[in-house]
């Protein structure tokens, strides 16, 4: 399997800033085995160019976004499908790995096909059924599923974006009425050509998800909603390693108890949940901290969201933000904490951060949803969106007290064995089938 050529595709790198858990795999994945990566940069200059990427050769789409993006940019992108064809015909991969294809393009994996490349996928998130990337509706609610209908109230603001309109956001933004101009716009049902598109992006992903040689998802979870949408029946599920490894923290000394949040301040991730139930402790919290490592990005119909989670913060006794680590960073922010709390609203697959505080050796207080129970079977679990429940669980820990429990690993090279024989099935599979091209499943 050393002589496989293989080339990753993903959305995003740390050679670019960023850093989030489905990059930092990739990351990792080509370091370990000398892989090509391809992504794209939406800020740089134009045109395809090749750097390090830390051991391995990452080849880069300049591709910069839209001045006046239209639904369709979100889903296809044929200036990056260009460059990704002019890579595949010159480096003649054997398989390629898609791990997302956000900003470029779903039709990336039918040219991978017609390139001659088995087509392999890791779902890290339902970004392939849903454009919003994590299956969530605007109130925060769980979606079920795809349709033009439930998809057109979701997008109702993106599917009217014209260039026109975009012209005058200046304007609404330094008169401050830039979100009332959203809500104006998106407030009429979608009407016939808004279907279409919604159709033809659905269409776009669920093609790209049935015509792969392979699919991946690191949690049953997962493969079990993508099964029951009727998206694809053949998913092999691989949990994921960690990206770097992380020392068992050292037994903690006497003291209050530590709470610790990792991960970009969004309200899909939970972050004002968990400061409403931290909060609500009053006298209880005995001296107890919580604090909140993440990113402040923009997340799509909250756009004051970050601004007003941090006020909360700062009002809030023994909690604090403590910004952004660096990979120098993480341990220390690990090992100060005795619980880390994943106070999630969304179907998380198999987040990393509970990984690395199991390898770390901190108990896990968590939703219960998505890939999250079956990741950490021994966490406190509570139900979603309920900051009572999430005060309860705090107050248990508290009683317990600083400690340890044992780490838990999660190897990088057990989990190469375990892809590399995926994708030498597969290939075989793919030779038996014919050759090349899209081997379709049974």
């Amino acid at each position: 399997m050393s002589a496989l050529r293989v080339l990753h595709l993903t959305h995003a790198h740390p050679a670019l800033g960023d850093v989030g858990g489905v990059e930092l795999y990739v990351h990792a994945l080509a370091r370990a085995r000398g892989d090509l990566v391809f992504t794209r940069d939406r800020a740089g200059p134009r045109g395809l160019r090749q750097q390090d990427g830390g051991g391995y050769p990452l080849w880069i789409a300049g591709v910069p976004s839209p001045k006046a993006p239209v639904f369709r940019d979100t889903w296809s992108a044929p200036e990056v499908a260009g460059m990704l064809w002019e890579l595949l015909r010159a480096e003649r991969p054997d398989l390629v790995h898609i791990h997302h294809l956000a900003h470029l393009g779903l039709d990336a994996a039918r040219l991978c096909a017609e390139a001659g490349a088995a087509v392999a996928f890791t779902l890290h998130d339902p970004q392939l059924l849903c454009a919003r990337g994590q299956l969530v509706n605007r109130a925060l609610e769980v979606c079920p599923g795809p349709s033009p209908a439930r998809c057109g109230a979701c997008l109702a603001e993106h599917l009217r974006a014209r260039p026109s309109l975009s012209a005058f956001a200046p304007l609404a933004r330094r008169l401050g009425v830039d979100q009332a101009l959203k809500r104006a716009i998106a407030a009429p049902p979608p009407g016939a050509g808004a279907l279409v598109e919604i159709e033809a992006r659905n269409a776009a992903g669920a093609a790209a998800l049935r015509g792969a040689n392979l699919v991946i998802s690191p949690s049953q979870q997962l493969a079990d909603r993508v099964r029951a949408l009727g998206a694809r029946e053949e998913i092999e599920v691989l949990d994921l390693p960690l990206v770097a490894p992380v020392q068992p923290a050292p037994e903690p000394p006497p003291g209050p108890l530590r709470l610790v949040f990792i991960g970009a301040l969004i309200p899909t991730k939970g972050p004002q949940v968990l400061i409403e139930a931290f909060g609500a402790l009053g006298e209880a919290r005995a001296g107890a901290t919580l604090t909140l490592w993440g990113p402040q990005v923009g997340y799509d119909g909250a756009p004051g969201f970050v601004s007003a989670l941090l006020k909360q913060i700062q009002a809030t006794p023994g909690a604090r933000y403590a910004g952004v680590f660096d990979e120098a960073g993480r341990a220390a922010a690990l090992h100060e904490a005795d619980v880390l709390v994943a106070p999630s609203i969304w179907e998380e697959n198999s987040p990393l951060t509970v990984r690395e505080a199991r390898a770390a050796g901190l108990r896990v207080i968590a939703s219960a949803i998505g890939g999250i129970p079956e990741l950490d079977p021994q966490a406190r679990l509570v139900p979603p969106r309920d900051p009572r429940a999430l005060t309860e669980a705090i107050r248990a820990e508290i009683t317990l007290g600083r400690g340890r429990r044992a780490p838990a690993a999660y190897p990088m090279e057990a989990h190469l064995r375990a892809l590399e024989a995926l994708w030498a099935d597969t290939l075989d599979k793919v030779k038996r089938a014919g050759g090349s091209g899209v081997l379709r499943p049974s």
